[in-house]
């Protein structure tokens, strides 16, 4: 599964989960993925969705933090992540 990303079927997900089990491991195991090799996800978004992460972990940023289009970026992500899982 590549945690968060909505690439994988829920499917694939729980197979994944089933066979890696501890959670902070599948999160490096979801950055050495096949699917993320495969070039399925753009360099924009790679970028919104490590800012995704950072911001779900606490990051505190700040308005000047970002620029105007990461802002608008990231607020569509976590639109659409928060829709797909809430």
């Amino acid at each position: 599964m590549i945690y968060g990303l909505g690439v994988c079927t829920p499917e694939e997900e729980k197979k994944c989960k089933a066979e890696i089990g501890d959670e902070k491991y599948g999160l490096w195991a979801c950055e050495k993925c096949e699917k993320r090799k495969a070039g399925s996800i753009d360099p924009w978004t790679e970028h919104l969705l490590r800012l995704r992460r950072l911001q779900k972990a606490g990051y505190p940023f700040r308005k000047a933090d970002l620029s105007y289009d990461e802002w608008r970026g990231l607020g569509t992500l976590n639109l659409m992540m928060e829709t797909i899982r809430p």
